[in-house]
């Protein structure tokens, strides 16, 4: 059986940003990671910690959150289209797919070119 090597400082096992150092990420990006994330938690360890993992998964995770919760009043057949299809409302994901449903149009977003 293959042991798994876990990092003494990480708080929460494995993750994308496992041992990753502070300075691997944009500080203020990691600033504001971690401000959301401290919604959640009151452990400014483990905020820092999540807010790593998604800036390792999308480095403008936070942006795209941010701009989600900006646009959220505007309930658009866009917005409709995207809620009804991704589980996890506000996500990044979600966020772009709107972005994107904006751009290319309704009628048009979701299609395969």
């Amino acid at each position: 059986m293959k042991l798994r090597r876990i990092i003494e400082s990480e708080l929460i096992p494995g993750g994308l940003a496992s041992g990753k150092p502070d300075d691997h990420f944009d500080p203020e990006a990691l600033a504001k990671g971690i401000k959301v994330e401290l919604e959640h938690t009151s452990d400014q360890r483990i905020a820092k910690e999540i807010a790593k993992d998604h800036l390792s998964e999308d480095p403008k995770y936070y942006d795209k959150l941010a701009k989600m919760e900006e646009s959220k009043d505007k309930k658009d057949a866009c917005y409709y289209k995207v809620k009804k299809r991704y589980k996890v409302w506000p996500s990044a994901y979600a966020s772009g797919a709107l972005e994107q449903c904006r751009n290319k149009g309704v009628a048009n977003w979701g299609k395969k070119s």
